[in-house]
């Protein structure tokens, strides 16, 4: 045994000076005289996958995560390989590795949420929803976030838009790391710290692919902000808007921003959120583009009330109807109104 221990330590002093080529075969000699050390297993197959030398390096770290499955250290390296595996091509590998931790490690939202994120990104939202399904992480915003995405891809819009509002109201801020590049000859560099504000409220949401991750835009009830913002110096972060308690925490620090994007243009349909912002913006000195109560004075009704006195003018009435379950109780209510009209969804356009 202390023979081994001596030749453990040097291979991860090899290990550690980079030789990999002598660490590979000291932690090979080790493993084939004990088989149950674990940090030994797990460094050979973690070398191997690194210069991936062998197909069936995974099972390596598979085996060591199953002999010390509390052990973070290893825990933490094998999530971490499994992501650089597939980040070089390795998607085999990679599988092997987050689906061997994953039945290890049934609670570890941040596997799952990686897991379920590659399913996707490879055509498979079925494994994806059955996963999270299966979890029930109902208090994480990644497995909420890709449940949603699982549900889209599925053509379970209802769900999907369901869990995507989850989601938000779980993590209404999301904060940019990115700064736009500036010039050396630019007096202030400090980039200008902008809000951009969008409301959580049941609104369809459309997925964009970005090299391995899986972004969204809202569609409907916005304008773009992006058109305001060209190539300026600015630091970027996005608020999604409800009455939940973690955007209320956000939004006690809007003070923190130099300028406030409301993209909610829709009085009618993002009618909450708008006041919920409002009140927030109250009694605070902050640049605003999009005043929250202005938008809210643009519903369709309150257009029609301005303008339809204007004399040779002819402006259309707005009636907002609910569709009753009585098939025959909703028709009589559309044929009350004179003709012509026109009949669309609410928050759609003509």
């Amino acid at each position: 045994m202390e023979l081994m221990e001596k030749q453990y330590n040097l291979a991860v002093k090899y290990l550690q000076q980079g030789e990999n080529t002598k660490a590979i075969e000291l932690f090979r000699k080790i493993i084939e005289i004990d088989d149950s050390h674990a940090l030994a297993q797990h460094y050979y197959g973690l070398l191997l996958i690194m210069e991936g030398g062998s197909k069936n390096a995974a099972q390596y770290m598979n085996l060591a995560l199953s002999l010390e499955p509390e052990s973070e250290a290893m825990r933490d390296n094998h999530f971490g390989i499994a992501l650089a595996a597939y980040g070089r091509g390795d998607i085999t590998t990679a599988f092997d590795l987050l689906e061997h931790a994953m039945g290890l490690l049934k609670e570890d939202y941040e596997v799952a949420a990686n897991l379920s994120r590659l399913y996707l990104l490879n055509g498979k939202a079925v494994k994806a929803w059955q996963l999270l399904e299966r979890i029930g992480a109902t208090s994480d915003f990644y497995c909420q976030y890709y449940q949603a995405i699982s549900a889209k891809l599925m053509g379970k819009e209802k769900q999907a838009l369901q869990l995507f509002t989850a989601a938000l109201r779980l993590r209404p801020l999301l904060e940019s790391k990115k700064r736009k590049e500036v010039k050396e000859s630019s007096e202030d560099k400090r980039p200008v710290k902008v809000l951009i504000c969008y409301a959580n409220e049941n609104l369809p949401f459309e997925l964009h692919r970005i090299k391995d991750q899986i972004a969204f835009s809202i569609a409907g009830g916005h304008f773009n902000a992006e058109i305001l913002l060209g190539n300026c110096n600015i630091c970027k972060s996005e608020l999604f808007v409800s009455n939940s308690k973690a955007s209320s925490v956000a939004m006690a620090k809007l003070s923190e921003y130099d300028l406030i994007i409301n993209t909610i243009s829709d009085a009618e349909i993002t009618s909450e959120p708008l006041e919920i912002l409002k009140k927030a913006l109250e009694d605070k000195e902050l640049a605003v583009i999009n005043s929250p109560e202005q938008v809210l004075l643009t519903s369709r009704e309150d257009i029609y009330k301005k303008l339809s006195n204007i004399e040779n003018l002819s402006m259309a009435k707005t009636l907002q109807l609910a569709v009753k379950e009585d098939i025959e109780s909703s028709k009589s209510d559309f044929l009350s109104i004179e003709k012509p009209f026109l009949l669309r969804p609410l928050g759609s356009s003509t």
